[in-house]
């Protein structure tokens, strides 16, 4: 994408403008900004920005600009798998953004904390999490956090059997974000959908919602997005007892995951349904 390419040649060149100057709070934040974005991007070099991006910060003590940058830190290593490392950097984050008065960003790193202790089966401690996330975005004029939190507690419904609740957060979810034309948001929210009807063997309606959400991801060209709604159409064809498109889908997954940094987690997981699929038994290597 010409986009793409445009803003990280102008960014590259505000870096070097920066240093040349020895505007050091300027060249953090460039360094935090081309990370955040390789981040987005699933590309494997994040690590390099952001690292440096923190030790500029902190020469500076500039208490937001490290928030900043050790969430996306711990937002990496959430999609890596790496859950107490994203769980030390979110709390580390947290602190920062309570101190400078960053509600946003408390509310999203208690989104992204609840996601995890949701699949460490914390149920507990991940319902309060999301609870304070909701207290918090209340006084928040933030359509995107609103939508990311309510994603996130469809989430934890799902993952509790609790699918009347599951399904009235993702429809909520895909009103705010059709509502704002974010297109990988509808993308999340109709495989949401699609898992809920999945589940409930309303596979006429899941078919529908699967069917769109793939066509969104792969217009957006958001590589973990496409990779979750191939993962979820197999998990459908195994569930209507199509073993063999449910194979095909998850091998084309796999390729797609396997171009994608920071995806390890998703990787494991579609290895964990090929184990299923197989029918073997012990722990996918």
């Amino acid at each position: 994408d010409y986009r793409v390419h445009d803003w990280r040649k102008t960014h590259e060149a505000a870096l070097e403008v920066c240093r040349r100057a020895g505007n050091i709070r300027g060249e953090a934040a460039m360094l935090y900004s081309l990370g955040n974005h390789a981040v987005a991007e699933r590309a494997g070099n994040a690590h390099h920005y952001l690292d440096a991006a923190l030790d500029l910060f902190d020469q500076l003590a500039d208490s937001h600009g490290q928030a900043l940058t050790l969430a996306s830190m711990a937002f990496a290593a959430r999609l890596d798998g790496h859950y107490d490392q994203a769980m030390a950097r979110y709390e580390a984050a947290m602190s920062r953004f309570r101190a400078v008065g960053d509600r946003v960003g408390e509310a999203d790193a208690l989104t992204n904390m609840a996601l995890i202790r949701t699949d460490q089966e914390s149920f507990g401690v991940a319902a309060e999490l999301l609870d304070q996330a909701r207290a918090v975005g209340r006084f928040l004029t933030a359509p995107r956090l609103a939508a990311q939190t309510e994603y996130r507690r469809g989430e934890f419904y799902c993952r509790q059997g609790e699918f009347e609740g599951a399904q009235r957060s993702f429809r909520k979810v895909l009103r705010l974000v059709r509502e704002n034309g974010d297109l990988v948001g509808e993308a999340y929210a109709l495989q949401g959908l699609a898992n809920v009807h999945t589940q409930q063997q309303q596979y006429a309606i899941a078919d529908d919602e699967l069917g769109a959400a793939l066509d969104l991801s792969r217009t957006v060209g958001d590589t973990l997005v496409l990779g979750r709604t191939l993962l979820a159409r197999a998990d459908f064809c195994m569930a209507r007892g199509d073993t063999s498109t449910a194979r095909s889908l998850i091998g084309e997954a796999l390729a797609v995951l396997g171009d994608s940094h920071n995806g390890n987690l998703w990787r494991a997981r579609a290895l964990r349904l090929h184990q299923r699929l197989s029918g073997s038994t012990g722990p996918p290597a």
